[in-house]
């Protein structure tokens, strides 16, 4: 009876201590502890999962799946600096003009913005007579007869002289007109080229007051074309003075058209363009002459 009263005590004590020992390990603060490190380990985790994803976002290129843009640069020009012309970017300062090079006839121009630089070269002769630039035949009217000979001294001897003489040698350009309205051209110029003339070919052209072609009164026609005949050597001057026609309305001429027929059978034609001027008018008919100097 007292061993079984010893057996049943022992148990007790057993179940009491095991008892004990479960309650410990499991209270409501042990298990805050565990919950509160299981969770700060699970957010060191997540933080640096972030970072490791962060890093890897960074890396790729804002243009990622996309051709990276090369521009296609123009050159720069006089108004605006280099351009892509894909994007219209700009880049630099603005060019220097792009210029077409001046010729015989135009000045040098810019390809771009049109700025005129200069004025036109001219023709240049070479060794053949032609021009270095354009090839143009150089033998003009110009380079062959000087202007009309006329000034002023020369216009008061002739004037004052008229009457008495018969022939004057200094050329006044003009056309003197009769009391029948016959018109006389007075004409003189000087051979200025190195080769011999033989003969001149003229067309005089008939003007009125206001400027505006004007008839003659027995042809009808507006200009009278001539022929003087030489030879005409070189530096030699000639003077001539002849009835071309009458015109009440005519008031001055202009010789326009003209060819110069050399001595070695060349020829050259053009436009001579100079305008009578101061012209007279007498009661009487001025003598023709003729004379080479």
């Amino acid at each position: 009876m007292k061993k079984a009263a010893l057996l049943i005590t022992a148990i007790l004590i057993c179940l009491s201590l095991y008892a004990c020992s479960d309650t410990k390990t499991n209270t409501p603060a042990d298990k805050t502890a565990v919950t509160e490190a299981e969770t700060g380990a699970v957010a060191v985790t997540e933080a640096e999962t972030e970072a490791e994803s962060a890093t890897e976002i960074s890396a790729v290129p804002a243009t990622e799946g996309t051709t990276a843009h090369v521009h296609q640069w123009s050159n720069a020009t006089c108004l605006a600096p280099r351009t892509c012309k894909d994007c219209g970017e700009t880049e630099g300062a603005t060019g220097e003009h792009t210029s077409k090079k001046a010729t015989c006839t135009q000045p040098e121009e810019c390809r771009v913005c049109g700025e005129i630089r200069g004025e036109a070269l001219g023709c240049t002769a070479g060794t053949d007579g032609n021009c270095i630039r354009c090839e143009k035949t150089l033998v003009t009217i110009e380079t062959v007869l000087s202007a009309p000979i006329d000034t002023l001294a020369e216009l008061n001897t002739f004037v004052h002289g008229y009457f008495s003489q018969h022939c004057y040698m200094i050329g006044n350009f003009r056309l003197i007109f009769n009391t029948v309205d016959g018109i006389y051209l007075s004409w003189g110029a000087r051979n200025i080229s190195d080769k011999e003339i033989e003969s001149i070919i003229y067309k005089l052209e008939y003007f009125d007051v206001y400027g505006n072609p004007a008839r003659d009164d027995i042809t009808g026609l507006t200009s009278f074309t001539g022929q003087l005949f030489g030879p005409f050597e070189p530096g030699k001057r000639f003077y001539f003075r002849k009835i071309v026609g009458y015109g009440s309305r005519v008031r001055y001429g202009q010789i326009t058209d003209m060819t110069v027929i050399f001595s070695d059978g060349t020829q050259v034609s053009g436009w001579y363009g100079y305008k009578t001027w101061n012209n007279i008018r007498t009661e009487d008919s001025p003598n023709e002459c003729y004379i080479i100097e």
